[in-house]
């Protein structure tokens, strides 16, 4: 999978359910109200467990092998830099779209990636989101 259809794919993701996943005071590979992190949203129904809850992306990817995507091993460092993005943006829930948005700029701008704005259409982000995040 190449990093910058990961990316987009997150900003795109995260951008349409409206806010971060949490359960409780904590951010969620899925969250009671139906949404996913940055790194849960690639995690299909089928595969979920519970027991990644609390737990880092190099955590799951170690623990729960044949339940992730094959191309997270390659990936891990900037999935966890996907997931950092979201989670600290979600200690300030009430601040989240634009932490959020400010920290993926910073991440596009330090990866080498094109971040973009939140009113530039991105039909390709739909299009892999709507095919890799919706089972």
């Amino acid at each position: 999978m190449d990093k910058q259809i990961i990316f987009d794919v997150v900003l795109f993701g995260i951008r349409a359910q409206g806010g971060p996943s949490m359960n409780g005071k904590g951010c969620a590979y899925r969250s009671a109200m139906g949404r996913r992190c940055a790194v849960g949203m690639w995690i299909a129904n089928d595969q979920y467990d519970p027991l990644m809850e609390g737990r880092t992306v190099l955590s799951i990817t170690r623990l729960f092998p044949g339940k992730l995507p094959a191309w997270f091993q390659d990936h891990t460092g900037f999935l966890q830099s996907l997931q950092q993005a979201h989670d600290s943006a979600a200690d300030s829930e009430d601040f989240f779209p634009e932490d959020f948005e400010r920290r993926m700029r910073r991440l596009a701008e330090v990866t080498g990636l094109r971040y973009t704005h939140p009113e530039v259409p991105m039909p390709q982000a739909e299009e892999a989101y709507q095919e890799y995040c919706t089972h």
